[in-house]
């Protein structure tokens, strides 16, 4: 993803199933009107100022190889749903219970070794079901994706 990504204002972005492994600091600045998909990358770790990313609607990293979350997570505000299921997250940071979600968390096949703290500004419900290892899921124990797509233009560089 090239530097100068994070001035991008856009409806909606798909960059799932696009093996991304890193993504630039300058991610953190996007502004996304509708869904951000980076489900299904290589993703182990998040740039710390990822607290900074805008998402209005669903916000996916499911079926990702993260291991940790920033400290700054807590910071971080979606719209709609925001999917961290299907990962390698065993801890999580203090400040990630402060993370606002307009929506429903998805925190399925971690192997969270602490259960999931009390959650002040999530609107949905907590998903979560603890594993002791890391086992990729079935596609029956998957959300369904839905046919929640949005406008997916980008309006301005």
């Amino acid at each position: 993803i090239p530097a100068k990504f994070g001035n991008l204002k856009a409806g909606g972005l798909l960059l799932n199933y696009n093996q991304l492994s890193t993504l630039p600091d300058s991610f953190c600045h996007l502004q996304v009107g509708g869904n951000l998909w980076l489900q299904d990358n290589l993703l182990s770790t998040l740039p710390d100022s990822f607290n900074g990313l805008r998402v209005d609607g669903s916000l996916r990293l499911s079926k990702n190889m993260l291991t940790s979350l920033p400290d700054s997570i807590g910071g971080l505000t979606v719209g709609s749903s925001l999917h961290l299921d299907c990962n390698r997250l065993a801890a999580l940071p203090e400040s990630f219970s402060n993370v606002t979600v307009g929506g429903n968390l998805y925190m399925d096949f971690n192997p969270l070794e602490k259960p999931l703290p009390e959650f002040k500004n999530v609107k949905g419900e907590c998903m979560c079901q603890y594993m002791t290892q890391y086992q990729p899921p079935t596609d029956e124990q998957l959300p369904s994706m839905g046919s929640d797509f949005a406008d997916f233009t980008i309006s301005s560089v």
